[in-house]
């Protein structure tokens, strides 16, 4: 695997212009990285690099980089990430055992209780 930087960039950027044009509201750009394992993604990110090898850098570009395994895992996550309200619900589900703090009364406290 031989990833082009400028060239994944600049195409990224054409999507992003033409969606514009178009009237959708792009605010920002994710990059998504399939694989065959996990494996794949930490020989990847522990290259000698900071942000990757010589065939894969991480760019600053991208608000996320994402990678995902080319397997039925994989395809669920790919689903949760395209589709917001499904990522809610299983976010929703998770959590509802869970009760938020409580927030003790007069919380924030009072700045002038402890002046003199």
């Amino acid at each position: 695997m031989y990833w082009m930087k400028n060239s994944e960039e600049n195409y990224a950027a054409a999507v992003k212009s033409l969606l514009l044009a178009r009237g959708f509201g792009i605010t920002s750009i994710h990059q998504i990285v399939i694989g065959s394992t996990m494996r794949v993604a930490q020989r990847l990110c522990h290259g000698a690099k900071p942000f990757g090898n010589k065939y894969f850098v991480v760019s600053t570009f991208f608000a996320q980089c994402l990678f995902l395994t080319n397997n039925k895992e994989g395809d669920t996550l790919l689903k949760l990430i395209l589709h917001d309200e499904l990522a809610m619900e299983i976010n929703h589900a998770a959590l509802s055992p869970f009760h938020p703090p409580r927030i003790p009364i007069g919380y924030p406290p009072d700045a002038g209780r402890f002046s003199r």
